[in-house]
This record gives C-alpha cells, sequence and structure tokens, in this order.
C-alpha cells in the first residue's frame, strides 16, 4: 500500500495537530488507517480548510495531481454513562503531566503530576457534553465526582464530592487545546498550579488566559492485551 501524510489545518477549533497515515488500501479508496489519539474522531476529507465540501469520492483515480485534502476531527472525549470512555487530561505545554487523583476519599484534591500510565489516578470520565460535564475519576468510582471549593477565583482549590454535590464544568477552546472551567463561568480555569516546579501540588483555578489552564486530551483504550505462554516438557 502507498503511504501519504498529511496535516489537519489548524485554524479551526476541536482538530488535532497532528500528522495522520492515509493509504491506497486493496480497493483503491483513500482512508485513515492510523489515528494515534483516540480523544478525536475522523470526519472524513475535505477539499477545503473551512470543512465545507466533502471530498466527492475517495476513489484514488478520482484525484487530482497536488491535490490538498483535509482531514476533519473532532473531539470525541464524553461518556453518556459513568466508564464508556476514559480520557488523560495533560497540560497542553507539557504533554508529560496530566491531572492525578491519587485518592479515594471524599474531600481529596487532584494533583498535577507527570503521567504514569500504569496509574489508575490519571483516568477520568466527563459524562455529558462541551457544555455540561460532570468529571469521574477511575480512582473514586462513579460516587464522587469533582467540584469546586468555593466561587472559581485565583488559588481556589477543586476537590472530589458527592456526585449530587459535585460542579457541572464546560470547556472553552483556545485554539488546538481547551480551558475547564464551571458551567456559566468563563473567566477561571482548573489550572497546573505551579507547573513542573511544583509536581504533586493540588490543581486550583487560575485565569482562563493563563497558558498553565490550557488542557488535552488523550484518549485511553481500556483493552489490555495480554501473552501467555505454554511450556511442554519433553516426555521420554
Amino acid at each position: 500500500n502507498a503511504i501519504a501524510k498529511i496535516s489537519p489545518t489548524t485554524t479551526a477549533p476541536n482538530q488535532i495537530q497532528t500528522h495522520k497515515e492515509i493509504s491506497q488500501n486493496a480497493a483503491a479508496t483513500l482512508d485513515v488507517i492510523k489515528t494515534y489519539n483516540k480523544a478525536y474522531k475522523f470526519e472524513g476529507f475535505f477539499t477545503d480548510a473551512a470543512y465545507t465540501t466533502p471530498l466527492a469520492s475517495t476513489t484514488i483515480e478520482t484525484l487530482t495531481p497536488g491535490l490538498t485534502l483535509y482531514a476533519k476531527f473532532t473531539l470525541d472525549i464524553f461518556s453518556e454513562h459513568y466508564g464508556d470512555k476514559w480520557i488523560h487530561i495533560v497540560r497542553a505545554a507539557v504533554p508529560g503531566h496530566a491531572i492525578t487523583m491519587n485518592s479515594n476519599e471524599e474531600g481529596v484534591a487532584p494533583t498535577f503530576n507527570s503521567l504514569d500510565y500504569s496509574n489508575e489516578g490519571v483516568l477520568w470520565c466527563l459524562v455529558g457534553n462541551a457544555e455540561d460535564f460532570k468529571m469521574y475519576s477511575k480512582v473514586c468510582g462513579e460516587d464522587l465526582a469533582l467540584k469546586t471549593d468555593g466561587t472559581p477565583a485565583n488559588s481556589v482549590t477543586v476537590s472530589m464530592a458527592k456526585t449530587g454535590d459535585a460542579t457541572s464544568w464546560h470547556l472553552i477552546s483556545r485554539g488546538d487545546n481547551y480551558v475547564i472551567t464551571p458551567k456559566g463561568n468563563t473567566s477561571h480555569g482548573i489550572n497546573a498550579f505551579g507547573g513542573t516546579d511544583f509536581l504533586g501540588g493540588p490543581i486550583k483555578f487560575w485565569g482562563s488566559n493563563d497558558s498553565g489552564s490550557y488542557w488535552s486530551f488523550n484518549g485511553v483504550d481500556m483493552e489490555k492485551p495480554f501473552t501467555l505462554e505454554i511450556s511442554v516438557d519433553q516426555v521420554w
């Protein structure tokens, strides 16, 4: 198969800024064969950067040499029910660091820490939609969700609370990244307070235009393949 590389435009919101591999498959059609982040859903190929004109045909023979194609990817991180999808919430400027929950107790704040793939504390489930969702931690289960510890303002903390008392959140787009703010509030978002100089410190609010409030998302495949090795002793 012939492999090509394309890069989606970053002028529109909700686009992943990374290369995607596409190929000519056995049926001679254009298709995405790899997407590197399950937090984004492939919506199709378009012939314009504004995504208004879908590609009429993906048959290779119909494509004009030198044609620029735009692959559209939309954010796909929300769950209808607890546990449908799990994601990492990573700081946009330093993707190797994430919001982490190290306790399953009510009243405890999540922290900003190095992204440890073996730690279930980095797994979050967002139930709802971009305008109204609850934030659940894999460690805490569905009985606790994230809430504000006061009126959102600089340095105000967040913590896990009974689901009925939890905050409803929404997303604000910042280019290719997002700010997580309480529903109805646009001035403050949850922030990697202190950054990498204070790893392990609690997540707190700060201004929504601060880069420490900018987050991106990694989709997580919860299926865990394993290898079973069987040895047979030779019998004489």
